[in-house]
């Protein structure tokens, strides 16, 4: 019993019970290459659809154009080359269950021939024909109805201008294409000049040039190939394994694997993997990886890990990791510890951020475990050794002094293991009144104090020292009365 749009009905016998099979959602088709067509070495793949009544096995065929393809019984098929231009690619899929078996269609999706263009294209593209060469056949066609272009040899007559194409591939040529509009774009080991738009990614490898005027949401160079003319990206671009780009892009950017910057590049860029920057940056800089910049960047930038900056920046800087900063930073620089900001480059402001100052040696007298950065405060006692040796009492004489004002000479006897001497003087209560430092033990045994009033009684100390402690004299404090 037919069912209609593509869904059969085969009848169980009498003698089976159970729910009759209805396909809810027919099967689907995709194709490998993401695309909404299938080409020559594509893999198309089909999905059962969704069913009812329990199956519980799916038989596939394959058809084009309505017509079965021998041995294409899978879930998937590879489409072969030689396939003729427009062709209209189905899967029909067979549910099988306890009541019986059923079929449905996935709607068509096109296949088209992967096409070559020849050299000799006619200089009046637009009222002449489009000669394509593939496998060895050469034919005349509408290039609205063919979307993968493969350019294989040097265009050199015309160039194919206004064309709306889903997947240019270019091998190892120079071509001008000029109004080019296309989903995807590849260049291999060739050069693309003039003005094209691509509407998804587009890749150049193999040392590929593009030498025109990009337009895209994002790009990949890859494997030595070069920007040298001009890409507007709207997304992002990836420069990796020693790209590089030469011209003027505007758009962010990432660096890889030694890959440069040589050009003018507005946008937000990283750099990292070896990569260095040659070219003018307006933007935002980021770099990680031992990456050396030594241009100017308008804008603000950050340096990670080993990298390090000579080059002006006009807005701020952040160093974080092992970075270090020589250049001139109109804004206000950050430091994240155990980054530095050395002697050589200035900055209207700058931060540091998890530095903590002290002295960091470990046998330094003032050691702190605490800090992380040495401020160069660090002092060392000598060994521990002992404090000076006893000594006999001072000899006190005269009431006036030998300067001939009240006052006392005072002399001693040198105490050994003495760097010097203090002498304090107290009131009759006992109570300090000074302390006088009379010098080294080797050069001064002697003083005066003056400037003492008559009748007045006095208690006099002498106290060696040196770096280990002090030693009183052995009659402690002794009295003393001057006479007036």
């Amino acid at each position: 019993m037919q069912l209609g749009h593509g869904i059969a009905l085969l009848t169980p016998p009498r003698s089976a019970s159970g729910p009759v099979l209805v396909n809810l959602t027919p099967p689907q088709i995709s194709f490998s290459s993401s695309q909404p067509r299938g080409y020559a070495g594509d893999t198309a793949t089909a999905t059962p659809g969704t069913w009812a009544g329990a199956p519980t096995a799916y038989a596939y065929q394959w058809r084009i154009n309505g017509s079965p393809i021998p041995g294409a019984t899978s879930s998937s098929y590879a489409i072969p080359s030689g396939i003729p231009a427009t062709q209209a690619l189905t899967c029909r899929v067979t549910a099988t269950s306890a009541t019986g078996s059923t079929f449905s269609d996935s709607s068509p999706r096109p296949l088209h021939r992967t096409l070559y263009y020849k050299s000799e294209i006619s200089s009046d593209w637009f009222g002449g024909d489009w000669f394509l060469e593939s496998e060895g056949i050469t034919e005349s066609t509408d290039p609205a109805t063919h979307d993968r272009v493969v350019i294989n040899q040097l265009l050199n007559e015309g160039q194919p201008e206004g064309l709306l194409l889903d997947h240019v591939l270019i091998e190892n040529a120079e071509v001008w294409l000029t109004g080019i509009t296309c989903r995807q774009l590849v260049v291999q080991g060739g050069t693309a000049c003039g003005m094209i738009t691509v509407t998804g990614h587009a890749l150049f490898e193999n040392s590929a040039i593009m030498a025109g005027e990009l337009s895209a949401p994002t790009a990949t160079f890859h494997a030595n190939s070069t920007l040298q003319g001009v890409a507007f990206i709207t997304d992002h671009v990836t420069f990796s394994d020693s790209s590089g780009q030469n011209g003027n892009l505007t758009g962010n950017a990432t660096f890889g694997i030694e890959c440069s910057n040589n050009g003018s590049t507005e946008g937000s860029l990283t750099f990292q993997f070896g990569s260095y920057n040659h070219g003018s940056i307006i933007g935002y800089a980021a770099f990680y990886g031992s990456v050396s910049n030594s241009q100017p960047i308008n804008g603000d930038a950050q340096f990670n890990d080993d990298s390090i900056n000579y080059g002006s920046i006009t807005g701020n800087l952040e160093l974080q990791g092992n970075a270090q900063n020589y250049g001139d930073i109109a804004g206000t620089a950050s430091v994240y510890h155990p980054s530095t900001f050395p002697m050589g480059g200035s900055a209207a402001h700058i931060y540091y951020y998890g530095y903590v100052f002290g002295c960091t040696n470990s046998s330094a007298t003032n050691y702190d475990p605490s800090a992380n950065t040495d401020d160069g405060t660090c002092y060392y006692e000598p060994p521990p050794g002992d404090p000076p040796g006893l000594f006999n009492a001072i000899t006190i004489a005269g009431n006036y002094g030998s300067e001939g004002s009240p006052g006392l000479d005072l002399s001693w006897e040198y105490s050994s293991n003495a760097s010097g001497f203090y002498i304090t003087l107290y009131d009759a209560a006992v109570t300090e009144m000074t302390t006088l430092d009379v010098g080294y033990a080797f050069e001064v045994t002697s003083a005066f104090l003056g400037v003492l009033s008559p009748q007045t009684p006095y208690h006099l100390k002498v106290t060696a020292y040196n770096a280990y402690g002090s030693t009183d004299w052995y009659n402690g404090i002794a009295p003393y009365l001057i006479e007036g």
